[in-house]
């Protein structure tokens, strides 16, 4: 399913909070974290992911989407990642995928050009991608080793 870079825009900006006020958990290798997220209006709906690697310690994913199966908004966190966007520029590192029209989630960017301040903390980068997502009145935060 796409949609006009107006409408992602629009979803990404629009404030939303957790469904449910159940603590999350981050940071436990190979396991998934899903939970809804709604608009504050209750009109939107969200889906707010976030897994980490057993096969490399210190590699996460989070992610928010819309109309259940498209990616507004990803952050890809490991030092040793790389992503080809299909213009053919190589990033390195933690990067961010952003919807585009056109290409859904298929171009990235450095996460250090955005306000993301310390990706080799789970809880730091989920709170910053949080506020990037402006997802509102997190639950509280159960951090484990990665």
């Amino acid at each position: 399913m796409s949609m006009t870079q107006t409408e992602a825009d629009y979803l990404i900006a629009l404030p939303k909070r957790f469904v449910e006020n159940d603590p999350v958990e981050l940071g436990t290798p190979e396991k998934t974290v899903k939970r809804e997220l709604a608009s504050l209006d209750g009109r939107e709906h969200f889906l707010f992911d976030a897994w980490s690697s057993g096969a490399r310690l210190g590699n996460y994913t989070l992610q928010n989407r819309a109309r259940t199966i498209v990616i507004l908004v990803r952050v890809d966190v490991g030092e040793t990642l790389e992503h080809t966007n299909p213009d053919g520029v190589l990033v390195s590192g933690p990067h961010i995928h952003m919807y585009r029209e056109g290409y859904d989630d298929k171009f990235a960017s450095p996460l250090d050009q955005h306000s993301f301040h310390n990706s080799a903390d789970i809880v730091i980068t989920f709170q910053d991608f949080a506020q990037f997502c402006r997802i509102q009145d997190l639950p509280p935060i159960v951090r484990r080793l990665i």
